[in-house]
């Protein structure tokens, strides 16, 4: 290939790639999602936060037949020119400006050494799980299961039309289009609009972005209870687990959807620690999401929820005194209003999560079909 446009198709796929999974959130993070006190924190929020609006933006768009490469443009700029705007007047042009070029501002040690020990542990995680899994279908970029095919023309059909198609040709006959997997059926066409190259490299440089966001968000996730190199190791680990490994090989709803999950936990535990209603409020708009992307990754992430809001309003943080000993160092917390009100915040993001998502599939669709496949009432495929 020539050298000046493969040059070029690498800047266009780097430009495109931070206006739908970088960009947005950092520019509307401090907004919706304050607190990010750590380098990690921050650049996972950017991510977070970014996965999340080009998600629902890109439904609504489909939704309307406005699915085009310059309304994506158009409407991803200007939430990012919103977030800078805001972020200008609230802290004065010179400020922001400064404020958004670190290197005008004189770097500590210990800062060096977290960006020394980033750069190391990035590498490591690129190196053991997303290197590997690209050299998996390289050189063809074939994928290896054949579910991809389906799932990609899903999106594709999408992308070609604009809009949602309310039909789909499938085994000879015309059938109802798959909803359930809107907003990543959305997402994915809109990487296809945007990406230079054929296909089957557009669907590649979308899979390994989802691949690198699930080792971010894991090891974000994992932060939040043990050390840097503890969480990266445990995201190395999940990630590179068989039934994972399997799943991310190739291009599905649900590994999107559980990437989404990943931050959705996140959330949920800054909420149920912070008792923030702006936090509290994203996860419940990112649970939402996940139940509208992939109602199973849903009913997997509910338990965790769960299991999040009884270690918050039940367990004694930090190994310091009071509470009821509970073995393993555990100590427990007496009954008390503040436990209670963690299970109900868990319990809302969960139930919430499903209403809201519901709501949403009516207006999409005009039907609860979501909704009916998790509680097993949906009606059996046409024959």
């Amino acid at each position: 290939m020539d050298p000046i446009a493969l040059l070029t198709s690498a800047v266009m796929a780097t430009i495109v790639s931070a206006l739908l999974f970088l960009l947005p959130g950092a520019a509307l993070g401090w907004l919706v999602l304050p607190g990010a006190s750590t380098p990690l924190g921050r650049v996972g929020r950017a991510a977070g936060v970014s996965l999340l609006a080009t998600l629902a933006t890109c439904t609504v768009l489909a939704r309307f037949g406005l699915l085009t490469g310059p309304a994506i443009v158009v409407s991803l700029v200007s939430l990012t020119a919103i977030g800078v705007v805001l972020r200008w007047s609230r802290v004065g042009v010179g400020a922001g400006v400064r404020r958004g070029i670190p290197w005008r501002r004189p770097m500590t040690r210990r800062a060096r050494r977290w960006w020394a020990a980033a750069i190391a542990g990035s590498l490591l995680a690129l190196g053991l799980i997303v290197l590997p899994s690209h050299l998996g279908v390289r050189p063809s970029l074939l994928p290896v299961s054949s579910t991809t095919w389906y799932y990609l023309n899903l999106a594709q059909v999408t992308a070609d039309l604009g809009a949602f198609p309310s039909q789909l040709a499938e085994w000879g006959a015309l059938r109802p289009f798959q909803t359930d997997y809107l907003p990543i059926t959305a997402h994915t066409a809109s990487a296809l609009l945007l990406l230079p190259g054929d296909v089957l490299a557009r669907l590649e440089v979308y899979r390994l972005i989802i691949l690198a966001l699930g080792l971010l968000f894991a090891a974000l996730l994992f932060r939040r209870f043990v050390s840097g190199w503890a969480a990266l190791l445990g995201a190395i680990l999940l990630m590179g687990t068989v039934r994972l490994e399997q799943k991310f090989d190739g291009y599905r709803p649900e590994t999107v959807a559980l990437v989404l999950a990943l931050f959705t936990l996140w959330l949920a535990d800054r909420a149920l620690a912070e008792r923030s209603p702006r936090v509290f409020a994203l996860a419940l708009l990112s649970s939402t999401i996940v139940f509208l992307g992939h109602a199973e990754v849903f009913l997997v992430m509910a338990p965790a929820l769960v299991g999040i809001g009884v270690a918050r309003g039940l367990v004694v943080p930090g190994r310091g005194g009071g509470g009821l000993k509970a073995g393993l160092g555990l100590r427990l917390r007496r009954p008390s209003r503040r436990a209670l009100s963690a299970l109900l915040l868990a319990a809302a993001l969960v139930v919430g999560g499903m209403g809201l998502g519901t709501a949403a599939g009516l207006v999409l669709t005009g039907e609860a079909g979501v909704l009916g496949y998790v509680v097993g009432s949906d009606s059996p495929a046409p024959d």
